[in-house]
This record gives C-alpha cells, sequence and structure tokens, in this order.
C-alpha cells in the first residue's frame, strides 16, 4: 500500500468515524429526552399514588365512622371498586392506608 492509498484510507476511516460520532451523538440526546420524559411520568404517578391513598385513608375513616348506615357503606364500597380500577389501569398497586 503506497502512501497516497493510506492516507486516503486514513481519511476515509475518519469520515466515517465523525458520522459515528454524530448519529451517536443524536441517539444520546434522544435517550437523554427520554429520561426527563419518563421522570416527569414517574412524579406525575407519584402525585396520583399519594392521592389515591389519601382518599382510600379518608374512606376508611368515614366508613368506620358510619358503620350503621348501610346506604353510604355502600357508596364507599364503590368508591373503593372505582379507586381499584383506577390503579389497576395506572398500573400502581394499591397502597393501604
Amino acid at each position: 500500500m503506497t502512501e497516497d492509498q493510506f492516507e486516503k484510507l486514513a481519511q476515509m476511516v475518519m469520515g466515517v468515524h465523525e458520522e459515528m460520532n454524530e448519529h451517536f451523538e443524536k441517539v444520546d440526546a434522544r435517550f437523554d429526552q427520554m429520561d426527563r420524559r419518563f421522570e416527569k411520568v414517574e412524579t406525575e404517578l407519584s402525585h396520583i399514588r399519594a392521592e389515591l391513598s389519601d382518599i382510600r385513608h379518608d374512606l376508611e375513616t368515614l366508613k368506620e365512622k358510619i358503620a350503621g348506615h348501610v346506604g353510604f357503606s355502600k357508596e364507599i364500597d364503590y368508591a373503593f371498586t372505582r379507586i381499584a380500577a383506577i390503579e389497576k389501569h395506572l398500573g400502581i398497586a394499591a397502597v393501604e392506608a
């Protein structure tokens, strides 16, 4: 291999190397963007999880206070069922109060 051919090969390899670096930088930027999105989703889910836990706790307290009133108890049981459905849909485990 002549020196001229070697120089052309080196330039070609450097060109490919630069192109690959550009592609990796784009992919890395996309991963960073996705990480930020997942962090936002996790933050929102933690707020929802906390709110559902608070609602569940309040309903348990209310259920204990009005245990003798059948109509209210049914409504509270229905609310628990709806909370469980929301938790299932969101893929979060029920948090016991």
